[in-house]
């Protein structure tokens, strides 16, 4: 133990730090040998360079044993040469120090030694006897104690060293100590290569010469023997074990239970570690089996059983959808001021109708009537609005619809709420009854609209579907899979243009989202307006363009999967304006009665139609400087167009409206 603490105690002086393949070198070698006189640094230089034909590890072992022998008593020289220096240089320090007379000097009693203390930044020097002083307080010298070489030739010098002998010193240390690292890693290697030259004529495997592929096949292999022992073991039953069973079955019993009931468990617990998907809920349950029973399913059918089923649809049970307690927050929640500008638009419509003695004020998905509550509030202004005006609310949900009574009721009064009807569908509000003028508006309805998704591949325009996901490490129950070839769907919605320019443009792997059910629902609306005469509104977010890849699940106010927890989770899209103007101008019908405005942002629409006066006004009323800045921050929400993703930019405003009569062409505030 001693000798290998020190082997490796002279290892790290030239800089080895040794790992396990170091430490088995060291160890692999003949008894310590015998003190080899001190030689001067020319011999050792001339005599440690390994030029024997050395063949096996012992000899090389042997040599480095030698040379670190020598390595040791040039320390030791090294060692005593700089105590005799710094002693030396301290007295000619103290000298010079009392010579001067310029620092106080303090008389101690004499001590026999001399030391300096180089961690102080002021030291007590002790004198040898006779010195004349024996101690005084002095500023510390810089002594250079580790840049002191000794002097080979000369081990007892009675002067100091000159510049010259000291560099001539340096260069010799470092010459000593190149010498020496590479002595240490030439033998280190030849050692290596011996032992490998011996593991080879041994018959062994030496695995630094395998190629990866091999290396990776002989772990395979070893792998595979191991296995195969343990399962011989495991199947070879003791003889004596086998016949006490047999002579003695009822006393193994419990314990065969006990090993069964034991593995039952675990792989329930396996079972459970691995399988990350929640439990289903009803809707869950009842479209695995439409899908099991009819295969995939397309996009849009899954989103509109999940958003609109009667009995466990997400818009037609869960009756907090709306606002901070719901899933997401509309402009209308966001800020009054919202209302009071789509109040704005309605009036001046109404105006520019001619200000007929009564007209239709219809919106269509209220949520949960806070906007319309607070248009008709806001409109309260203009008596003959109000009482010319019929509300009609379209809504499919039977609790949203109980939630607008009530906002009603409580914001605008039970005489107001006397003028409202509701319905599940335009027509069933009886506009082509008394053919009064229409004024129309939605907020984010045309998003809700069932999604169909398509992608251009070489096998043309094939259809995403949604396929039942069994895999226990996906958390969904549902996954998106994509139609083998082109569908009924794919043939019918995607639009002349898109085909073309996919054929000539091989847009492979282009997405593409169409609402065919949105576009339908749009012709019927603007079918009544067109009969009627009036305008239509349309505000949501989307894009005058098509789009590629937008449907996402929104659920706490953060995006979800789409196909997790249907009927718990809004599903939605963006919607394409440009779809939305291309209805119209397809249709015989509409195209010679409607007219389409441009697509303006929502922030340009609304300061159009007055929100920089409104909110100048509510600022005037302000309590404090909270409330201030609470409207303040309203308005940046609502109208932001820098921030891409802000309400003023990503929302945008389109209006159909009747050619007749010509005042409605172009629509306020275009």
């Amino acid at each position: 133990g001693t000798e290998l603490e020190k082997i490796v105690r002279e290892g790290k002086r030239v800089g080895q730090l040794p790992d396990s393949e170091h430490l088995r070198w060291m160890t692999d070698k003949h008894p310590a040998q015998p003190d080899i006189p001190k030689a001067s640094g020319d011999w050792f230089i001339q005599n440690s360079v390994l030029t024997d034909e050395i063949k096996t590890s012992e000899e090389i072992s042997d040599k480095v044993n030698h040379l670190l022998t020598h390595k040791k008593a040039m320390d030791n020289t090294r060692t005593a040469l700089r105590k005799e220096s710094n002693e030396r240089i301290l007295n000619k320090a103290v000298s010079d120090l009392k010579a001067t007379g310029k620092l106080g000097v303090t008389i101690e009693p004499d001590t026999p030694t001399s030391t300096i203390s180089p961690s102080q930044a002021s030291t007590d020097i002790t004198l040898p006897s006779g010195a004349g002083v024996t101690s005084m307080k002095a500023p510390m010298y810089e002594i250079p104690f580790d840049s002191l070489p000794p002097l080979p030739d000369h081990p007892q010098q009675s002067r100091m060293p000159t510049q010259k002998e000291k560099d001539w010193m340096f260069a010799k240390m470092e010459e000593h100590d190149a010498t020496t690292q590479r002595i240490y890693d030439e033998a280190f290697e030849r050692w290596k290569a011996v032992k490998k030259l011996e593991s080879r004529r041994a018959g062994n495997i030496v695995a630094e010469d395998l190629t990866e592929e091999e290396r990776a096949e002989l772990t395979a292999r070893k792998l595979e023997a191991t296995r195969e022992m343990e399962e011989k073991q495991a199947s070879e039953e003791d003889p004596l074990e086998k016949l006490e069973r047999e002579m003695f079955p009822e006393r193994f019993k419990e314990e065969e239970e006990e090993a069964e009931r034991a593995k039952n468990f675990k792989e329930k617990q396996e079972k459970a570690r691995v399988n990350l998907k929640p439990l289903p809920n009803t809707m869950t349950l009842n479209l695995k089996k439409t899908i099991q029973m009819r295969g995939p399913i397309p996009v849009a059918e899954f989103m509109k059983e999940a958003l609109l089923n009667p009995e466990y649809g997400y818009y037609t049970t869960k009756k907090t959808v709306f606002g901070r307690d719901g899933d997401f927050i509309t402009s209308p929640e966001v800020s009054q001021m919202f209302g009071e500008c789509i109040a704005a638009w309605a009036v001046d419509t109404f105006h520019k109708l001619g200000s007929p003695r009564s007209f239709h004020l219809i919106e269509i998905g209220g949520g949960k009537g806070t906007l319309i509550a607070r248009v008709l509030k806001a409109a309260g202004a203009f008596p003959d609005f109000i009482n010319a005006v019929k509300v009609g609310m379209v809504e499919v949900s039977p609790a949203m619809a109980e939630s607008q009574r009530e906002t009603i009721l409580k914001e605008c009064g039970k005489s107001i709420e006397k003028k409202v009807v509701w319905a599940d569908d335009i027509e069933g509000l009886g506009l082509h009854d008394d053919l009064d003028p229409v004024i129309c508006y939605s907020n984010e309805l045309f998003d809700v609209f069932a999604v169909s998704k398509f992608q251009y591949t070489e096998r043309g325009w094939c259809e995403w579907l949604v396929e039942v996901d069994d895999d226990p490490e996906h958390p969904e129950h549902f996954k998106f899979v994509l139609s083998s070839g082109e569908t009924a769907g794919s043939i019918a919605y995607i639009p002349h243009e898109l085909r073309k320019m996919a054929r000539e443009s091989r847009l492979l792997g282009k997405t593409i989202e169409l609402q065919m059910q949105g576009y339908l629902y749009l012709e019927r609306v603007l079918e009544q307006i067109s009969r009627s005469k009036g305008t239509c509104l349309v505000i949501d977010y989307g894009v005058d363009d098509y789009v590629e890849d937008s449907l996402r699940g929104i659920r706490n106010h953060e995006f979800v999967h789409p196909l997790s927890n249907p009927g718990e989770v809004d599903l939605s899209g963006f919607v394409s304006f440009k779809m939305l103007r291309q209805t119209v101008q397809r249709s015989e019908k509409l195209a010679p009665k409607i007219h389409v405005s441009s697509v303006m942002n929502q922030g340009e629409f609304l300061k159009r139609t007055g929100i920089e006066a409104r909110t100048l006004l509510h600022l005037s009323k302000a309590l404090n400087v909270r409330d201030a800045a609470k409207i303040a921050r309203e308005f940046t929400t609502l109208t932001d167009e820098e921030d891409p993703s802000g309400m003023g930019i990503k929302f945008k405003a389109m209006c159909f409206s009747s050619k007749t009569p010509a005042s409605l062409v172009p629509p306020c505030p275009w």
